[in-house]
């Protein structure tokens, strides 16, 4: 149902236009690594695995908003047989996809056949055992810590992925590089001719390549980033970017929230990478659950997904065009907060019992809120007369979310247009 006129400066017309840039902000993928910490520490390593995979509603918004689930092969097996097979069955049983962190070449297998010969049989292991196995992530084959030239290192990559796709012929690939620790030019070049060995090798090549960006290191330049980004897809790739506190000085959730925070003003000059890794190697935060404690991993990474990879939803919120009637009410995906539209006219953000937000119109009589197709938020009375709206106005293709932090926010693309502003929670 839609408004057939709009009589007032507060709502203007409906348009059904979504940019193509939000299309690809809505297809961006996300992929979490629960904290490896380091140094390495088998009685302390497992825990963040085991707590995320084996306890997802305690990470409602980051299980929901994760795509992809990671860590690295070793770590899984500090995980008992039986923890293991029920962390596979969840990611399964909620449609989530697996990816192993291995190593292509490394100080201690310093061929392709080696590093495949070392990890094959654990991976085979894992995979037996239902692991929903779709990618595998090449650690850093040109930094490994040993003499290797770029040719080198260039052909046993390839040759590593051919090994990979002779046992799994539908595996995927992210290659996983340092930067600005290598220079853009030698990480553009890598890429691409990994690629493209990689494809006359098996038929197809690499699906992602991916930097493990130090933004601490002063090297580093956007214009460097952009130029990866795009020398990335002109190769046929996508283009990923890893997400993580390069800065000592800062907390782990400060120096999480400063990149994405970059990265969200950088993405208007055009870097916005196709999938966000939120990976952690460092030794902190020292707990990972729940997502609603403040220090927690999963605390970051619902603050994180929330503020830099919003997604259009009609369960948690409102698409473009979408209305509430009377009565009509939608969640927030952990379901503490409830945005409701009242018989008495009022729209209302609710806590358990307690409103946090109201629009203010009650005794109006009550019609419908639309989430217009141009931007606008707009409550309508019976009369079909707009008594309250958002002023977003402009932004065709915005959606509104109710979020898991207690803030409700309309959305173009992933910029905020407005909000409640009640996310203390």
């Amino acid at each position: 149902m839609r408004p057939s006129a709009i009589t007032a400066t507060i709502a203007i017309g409906l348009l059904v236009l979504v940019s193509v840039r939000d299309a690809n902000a809505q297809s961006v993928l996300v992929r979490v690594t629960p904290t490896q910490h380091s140094p390495f520490d088998p009685a302390v390593l497992p825990t963040a695995l085991r707590d995320t995979c084996l306890n997802p509603t305690s990470w409602p918004t980051g299980w929901a908003r994760m795509g992809l689930f990671s860590n690295g092969l070793g770590f899984f097996g500090q995980l008992t047989t039986n923890e293991r097979v029920q962390c596979f069955n969840n990611l399964r049983a909620d449609g989530k996809k697996l990816a192993f962190g291995i190593g292509a070449l490394k100080e201690w297998c310093t061929t392709a056949h080696a590093c495949w010969d070392a990890q094959s049989g654990e991976i085979l292991q894992y995979y037996n055992e239902g692991a929903p196995l779709e990618y595998l992530i090449l650690d850093e084959p040109l930094t490994a810590p040993f003499d290797h030239s770029y040719t080198y290192t260039v052909d046993q990559t390839a040759e590593f992925v051919r090994l990979a796709r002779e046992t799994y012929p539908n595996i995927k690939i992210i290659l996983q590089e340092a930067y600005p620790h290598q220079p853009a030019t030698t990480l553009m070049n890598f890429f691409r001719d990994v690629n493209n060995q990689t494809t006359t090798l098996t038929g197809w090549g690499i699906q992602y390549a991916e930097l493990d960006h130090d933004w601490n290191d002063r090297h580093g330049t956007l214009t460097d980033l952009i130029n990866i980004q795009n020398s990335v897809r002109g190769n046929g790739m996508y283009f990923s970017s890893i997400y993580w506190n390069a800065d000592p000085k800062r907390s782990w959730y400060n120096g999480l929230m400063h990149q994405g925070q970059m990265y969200l003003g950088w993405s208007r000059y055009g870097l916005n990478p196709d999938m966000s890794a939120v990976d952690n190697w460092t030794s902190s935060p020292s707990t990972t659950l729940p997502e609603m404690t403040n220090g927690t991993f999963t605390r970051s990474v619902r603050d994180f997904v929330n503020a830099f990879t919003p997604t259009p939803t009609g369960s948690f919120g409102l698409q473009p065009n979408e209305i509430l009637l009377v009565g009509d009410s939608r969640p927030s995906i952990d379901g503490r907060f409830l945005l409701i539209y009242q018989g008495d006219g009022n729209l209302v953000l609710y806590y358990g019992g307690t409103a946090l937000w109201a629009s203010h119109t009650e005794g109006t009589s009550p019609n419908m809120v639309a989430m217009q197709g141009d931007g606008n938020l707009v409550i309508y009375d019976a009369s079909g007369v707009p008594v309250w709206a958002s002023n977003t106005w402009g932004h065709p293709g915005a959606y509104l979310v109710v979020q898991s932090d207690g803030n409700v926010v309309i959305y173009q693309d992933i910029y905020a247009q407005w909000a409640t502003n009640t996310n203390y929670y």
